[in-house]
């Protein structure tokens, strides 16, 4: 490919992306959403018919050089791009195809503008900004909905609708805040180079599988015990159970905001050697505490603050409260670990510990949710128990293979 076709694509690419990015930015200033999309759809099949190689080239160009659309219209083209690539790999009809690629390419509406800021942030090694935008999204969309549902009633399908449009507010308040804010702070200036490419596709490839099966065990963790238990008990008792997991889950919502602040000032002691393995290992076991602090706290908690929060009928949920506060906070030295590991590119590794800890939850939740309702959360903990020593045994090889000649 000569000089002049390449400048030609890669402001052809560019010019996908910046129409990708209003239609994710300003919906409402799009007469015709879909239509839009199914454009932009075809401008995108077009571009990799011409030059396959040369588009995931100059897409993932794109997306390491912090263009000026910012990181989500970015990343909703790459995953669209390679939505589009794996659909032809894997023969699917074009009903499947269209659906799968134009996911991707809408996946970030709405939200385009919050992630972009805290995208920013986190590049930019500021923990206190980031989870202040965070904690604010979290707070806002909490607000909006008991707002709205305070005021507006309606049936099940209203009720839907008014929760999307909380999530749409608390967005847009926390990202206009995040922007004046941004206003004052930064200076970005990233060069891309090939060898920034080449690393980011080798880990791409290299981390995606286990990346993968990470995840997958996560999700079966946080959502199979309601499929089990769901026809096995009375509605009653699925509500009490329900509400103590959700007042539970906002500590995991602090504990993620917490720690991808974080991260990178991890990495970044890991990279000067500031932080060895003896000194994770005293994080770690100084971490041991925080779940028993934190469950202490949640079961002195007076059970009419219980009631008063969800309702006398929820009084019961204080139990379930205290035990996912327990299983929750385990997240805390779990994430010591796994970032260390990580950080090595262990991926394989920790991909393992997720696989063994989830077989050991499925099967302590088929057992348990035989028992009783209540005994269903120690599923939870007794997995999240497994996986930490399994985790501390590959940081000691870690140490282990530095060592070794």
């Amino acid at each position: 490919m000569d000089y002049d076709t390449y400048e030609d694509l890669q402001g052809l690419w560019s010019d996908l992306e910046a129409a990708l990015a209003l239609v994710l930015t300003h919906p409402g200033q799009v007469s015709d959403v879909p239509q839009k999309v199914l454009q932009l759809d075809a401008w995108l099949q077009e571009l990799m018919a011409h030059d396959s190689d040369a588009g995931l080239y100059l897409m993932y160009q794109l997306a390491a050089a912090s263009t000026p659309v910012g990181y989500s219209a970015s990343h909703a083209l790459v995953c669209a791009t390679l939505s589009h690539l794996l659909a032809q790999s894997y023969r699917l009809p074009t009903l499947e195809r269209n659906a799968l690629v134009h996911a991707a390419l809408t996946m970030n509406i709405g939200m385009t503008q919050l992630q972009n800021q805290l995208a920013l942030r986190q590049c930019q090694n500021r923990p206190f900004s980031y989870l202040t935008i965070q904690l604010g999204l979290a707070l806002g969309n909490l607000l909006w909905t008991v707002l709205i549902f305070q005021f507006f009633a309606g049936d099940t399908t209203d009720k839907v609708a008014q929760r999307l449009m909380a999530i749409i507010l608390a967005h847009g308040v926390t990202f206009v805040a995040a922007l004046a804010w941004a206003k004052y702070q930064f200076a970005i200036n990233f060069r891309f180079t090939p060898k920034r490419l080449k690393l980011g596709l080798g880990y791409i490839l290299t981390l995606g599988l286990p990346l993968l099966l990470h995840g997958l065990s996560y999700t079966i963790k946080g959502q199979l015990d309601r499929v089990l238990i769901h026809q096995r008990f009375s509605s009653h008792e699925l509500g009490v159970y329900s509400a103590g997991v959700q007042v539970a889950s906002s500590l995991t919502i602090v504990i993620m905001a917490v720690n991808s602040a974080l991260v990178p000032h991890l990495y970044e002691r890991l990279k000067s050697q500031r932080m060895t393995v003896m000194q994770l290992h005293r994080l770690f076991w100084l971490s041991l505490m925080v779940p028993v602090m934190l469950t202490a706290m949640a079961w002195a908690m007076p059970s009419s603050l219980m009631a008063w929060l969800l309702g006398s009928d929820f009084a019961q949920s204080q139990y379930y409260v205290v035990m996912f506060v327990l299983a929750f906070s385990l997240i805390i030295p779990y994430l010591l670990l796994v970032n260390f590991l990580f950080y090595h590119a262990k991926s394989a590794q920790i991909s393992l510990c997720s696989v063994i800890s989830t077989l050991v939850y499925l099967l302590a939740l088929w057992v348990l949710s035989g028992v009783s309702l209540a005994a269903v959360p120690y599923a939870t903990i007794i997995s999240g128990v497994v996986i930490l020593p399994l985790l501390y045994y590959y940081t000691l090889q870690v140490e282990k293979d530095k060592k070794t000649p």
